[in-house]
């Protein structure tokens, strides 16, 4: 594993770390993790899901 982590620091060593998004704070982790669960879309599911995870260590 440490073979492929020391690869991925050269491969990516010249490149700028991407800059921070905000979330929306309209939303808490809580409703998304509900419309999480409403919708049929599986893929629009686990990106909500993520959200949820992220947004919930914000104030």
């Amino acid at each position: 594993m440490n073979g492929m982590i020391r690869l991925a620091q050269k491969r990516f060593a010249d490149q700028a770390m991407p800059a921070a998004v905000k979330l929306r704070t309209d939303y808490s982790a809580r409703a998304l993790r509900r419309l999480a669960t409403e919708t049929k879309d599986a893929k629009q599911s686990r990106r909500l899901l993520s959200l949820a995870a992220v947004g919930r260590h914000e104030p």
